[in-house]
């Protein structure tokens, strides 16, 4: 069979995919910024920079219309028979072991994000560079008002779940379950463009690919909002009156941890092995242009967030 016959629907796939994420991208950011720019112009700021960082990190309204407006333009990128497959439920019936085990891996990423973040700070610092500022900056994004505590914990899942887990990885799926869980992880983590975060943005994204995959979007919109409303901002604020807290939460994750070494990496491993990536498929994927705006965007986010000490 010709090779090119054979890639070309890989190709219009992997395109579609990017492209919808570019649109998703682009109307998040832009519209956030005119809705903020609207609203400091209003206020009779001064200082329109300054204005428009305060209220960008401040109103998540604007990030919620920006977010069902690019979501709305991504699903006309669908037929009806694709979006019903993205919402339709799977017929796997979540246990509690597995809601238990997904929950205890997350705190394993959440650790893992901090103890990088401490490695590329203590790397840096001798350069005279530090991506602290970035790293305190990402942490508090959804305990600085109500709204963007509505938007990081519960809007923010929604929105990304059906764009990266639904969209992306749906469309993916027929060329491969580990082929689309990489490619939507990746796309996912770009999109988080933060130095110390992105990598652990690609393990959670992984996770809730298999979460999508083996009990459906819904469970994956739901582990999404317990990563973000729960751990991220919930337990940040309780660790403000509660010391032990960081305790606790080093120590689920250690079990997490354990559990995954001693339980779940075999199991893990013979899955990783049987289900094979077909030749050439990455690496014609990472040479499509959308793509590679998708790699550039996310790489330059990462690095902005680096600043001179």
């Amino acid at each position: 069979m010709n090779t090119q016959t054979t890639t070309q629907p890989l190709v219009k796939a992997v395109k579609r995919v990017a492209w919808g994420t570019i649109i998703f991208l682009v109307a998040l950011n832009v519209i956030d910024l005119l809705i903020s720019l609207g609203i400091v112009i209003i206020q009779g700021n001064p200082n329109l920079i300054e204005g428009l960082k305060t209220v960008s990190s401040t109103n998540g309204w604007a990030y919620m219309i920006a977010g069902i407006i690019g979501v709305g333009l991504v699903l006309t990128k669908t037929n009806q028979t694709e979006r019903h497959q993205i919402f339709t439920a799977r017929k796997t019936v979540i246990t509690w072991q597995a809601i238990i085990g997904i929950i205890l891996m997350l705190f394993v990423f959440q650790l893992g994000a901090e103890f990088f973040g401490t490695i590329v700070e203590a790397g840096l610092k001798p350069f005279g560079f530090s991506a602290l500022a970035e790293m305190q900056n990402a942490s508090q994004t959804g305990i600085r008002s109500v709204s963007m505590m509505v938007y990081s914990g519960i809007c923010a899942p929604l929105f990304e779940e059906i764009v990266f887990r639904g969209f992306v990885f749906r469309k993916l799926q027929p060329f491969g379950i580990k082929f689309a869980l990489i490619i939507s992880s990746l796309l996912f983590a770009c999109a988080h463009g933060n130095l110390t975060q992105s990598p652990f943005a690609f393990a959670t994204g992984m996770l809730l690919g298999l979460v999508a995959y083996h009990y459906g979007l819904k469970w994956a919109i739901i582990t999404h909002v317990i990563n973000n409303l729960g751990l991220s901002i919930g337990l940040q604020l309780l660790s403000q009156k509660i010391t032990w807290i960081s305790f606790l939460t080093i120590g689920l994750a250690i079990i997490g941890l354990m559990g995954l070494i001693l339980i779940g990496m075999r199991p893990l491993i013979n899955w990783w092995r049987q289900n094979r990536i077909q030749d050439h498929f990455l690496t014609i994927t990472l040479r499509q242009l959308p793509i590679l705006i998708i790699l550039i965007y996310g790489v330059a986010l990462a690095l902005g967030g680096i600043q001179h000490r």
